[in-house]
This record gives structure tokens, sequence and C-alpha cells, in this order.
């Protein structure tokens, strides 16, 4: 795997989620030096590194090392690999799904949810 290229890819993901170095790498664990660091194709990643990177950016693995620029994945978790639901998502839509995941409380998140599903409702 060609650092710079993994890096570039790295950082095309991450601005598509609209998403800071520091937002990634608290997703990550690292400094965000570290990810600078990752981006530049200054730093190997290892394949552990590169998992968390994917599940931060909700990407399959593959994206890495694949022409994938702009998919997305479903968070996975309760999904197998090959359940993974695969689609496009536009800046706006992304920006929603990034601003969502920020939001701490189960409530209110419960609440945004009501409240689209009432919109979707009335039209």
């Amino acid at each position: 795997m060609d650092p710079r290229r993994i890096g570039q890819k790295i950082k095309q993901l991450r601005k598509q989620r609209n998403l800071t170095q520091m937002e990634l790498a608290e997703r990550i664990n690292v400094s965000f030096q570290q990810v600078q660091k990752y981006e530049n194709g200054e730093t190997q990643i290892t394949l552990q590194r590169l998992w968390a990177i994917s599940n931060a950016l909700y990407v399959p693995i593959t994206a890495f090392w694949q022409d994938f620029p702009q998919k997305i994945s479903e968070e996975a978790g309760s999904y197998s690999a090959q359940e993974q639901i695969v689609f496009w998502l536009n800046k706006e839509e992304a920006s929603f799904i990034n601003l969502y995941r920020k939001i701490r409380s189960k409530k209110v998140k419960d609440g945004i949810m009501k409240l689209l599903k009432g919109i979707i409702e009335l039209e």
C-alpha cells in the first residue's frame, strides 16, 4: 500500500464528509498531527488503524485502494459486510448526518426522527 495514495484517499473522504482533521482524530483516538501525517503519506498506516479510519468515515476498507470516492456505507455494526448498503450522499446529506452524529442525547435523536417522519407524512 502506497502511504501517499492512501493518505490522499483519507483526506478526500474526510473532506467529503465535512470533517476536520481534529474530528477524525477524535474518532480514531489519535492526535490531529497524526492524521496530518497519514494524509501527507509521511507515516505508514497499520491495517488496524486503516480499519478504524474506514469505520470513522463510514466506508468499506476497500475504499482506500479502489476508485470509490464518494460512496458511503451505513454504519457497520448490526450489518455483516455483505448486508452493508452502499449509497450516494450529496454534501447537504453528509452534513446532516455528521451533525446528527454529534448529538449525544438519545431523546433528542428520537425527537429528530419523529419530526422527520411527521414531515414526510405531511408531504
